[in-house]
């Protein structure tokens, strides 16, 4: 794990979701195909109410695999995801 991820853990656990969303989107801009980042953005932007950017985030890493490896996101990535931005909004 690098310390970007690890800085993003250290601020997941103190619910500092501002933080999270920013460190995971920055890492995403350098590893887009980094899932961890991913869900931690995720859920971050959905817990700060930005599930519009949490729906943009999510389209875009979906499209870009499909994009890359010419087949979709597996479905455990399918069912995850989303069911982490509807949690928040429940």
């Amino acid at each position: 794990m690098d310390s970007a991820s690890v800085l993003a853990h250290h601020h997941e656990a103190l619910a500092n979701h501002d933080r999270v969303a920013s460190i995971s989107d920055k890492i995403l801009s350098v590893g887009p195909y980094n899932e961890d980042a991913l869900g931690m953005a995720l859920s971050a932007h959905a817990e700060t109410g930005n599930i519009g950017e949490a729906e943009h985030r999510y389209r875009t890493h979906r499209d870009l695999i499909q994009t890359e490896l010419g087949e979709p996101p597996s479905p455990q990535d399918g069912e995850a995801i989303p069911i982490a931005v509807v949690s928040a909004v429940v």
